[in-house]
């Protein structure tokens, strides 16, 4: 989430989802917001939450809660 070049289906991707719009669905249950919102306002957020966040999906992705 933190290169804007990479595209939410590579990540997805990349975190274990076979496709965009699942991990998107868990995103958005986590975080409350789209992973495209998020981007948008990454700025705003408080140093590290960016990193947390994809963390916790990519346990979640992979079953580990």
């Amino acid at each position: 989430m933190q290169t804007p070049d990479t595209s939410v289906a590579q990540i997805a991707r990349s975190v274990g989802y076979t496709n965009a719009y699942s991990f998107s669905t868990a995103f958005r249950r986590q975080v409350g917001v789209t992973p495209s919102e998020f981007r948008r306002h990454r700025a705003v957020l408080p140093a590290g939450l960016g990193c947390a966040v994809e963390v916790k999906i990519q346990r979640d992705a992979f079953g580990g809660g």
